[in-house]
């Protein structure tokens, strides 16, 4: 899957923006897929998707993977800011937000594990969901896809 520009397309009057510490093997993964694009690069490589752009897209993919139950024994490890991170702010959709707020619950009422402590911030959420999302593209067979029934 492609990525494409996301961030500027959402409403800033109905988003929320985070930093989020970005650990090193996600920024070369995002970057990675930057030097990659193979879309119209645009004047100025305006067309090509910017690591937050990335780092959006891959937290959905994440998140989906989650809802879709394709995740094996799901768990979260609290990521904090690990050295040679990167920061990058992220903008959100309400919606979404909110969708990642009820999963961190979900998450710290023991639906599934945390690591090493009983609580996880929305940013190490994300961090984790990523991972998620990179893992199932490098790895497909790991994340089978559901069959639906007829």
């Amino acid at each position: 899957m492609q990525f494409s520009k996301n961030q500027k397309l959402i409403d800033p009057a109905e988003s929320t923006r985070r930093q989020h510490a970005i650990p090193e093997d996600v920024h070369k993964f995002a970057l990675t897929a930057q030097i990659e694009f193979k879309g119209d690069r645009g004047r100025g490589r305006g067309n090509v998707p910017t690591l937050p752009d990335i780092y959006y897209a891959l937290t959905k993919e994440g998140f989906q993977l989650l809802a879709d139950g394709r995740i094996k024994d799901p768990k979260f490890v609290e990521v904090g800011r690990p050295d040679g991170c990167v920061f990058a702010q992220i903008v959100f959709e309400e919606t979404f937000d909110k969708q990642l707020r009820e999963l961190k619950e979900a998450a710290e009422d023991g639906v599934f594990p945390i690591e090493p402590y009983k609580e996880i911030s929305l940013i190490s959420l994300a961090v984790n969901l990523i991972r998620y999302a990179i893992d199932a593209r490098e790895n497909p067979k790991k994340y089978p896809k559901k069959r639906s029934k007829k």
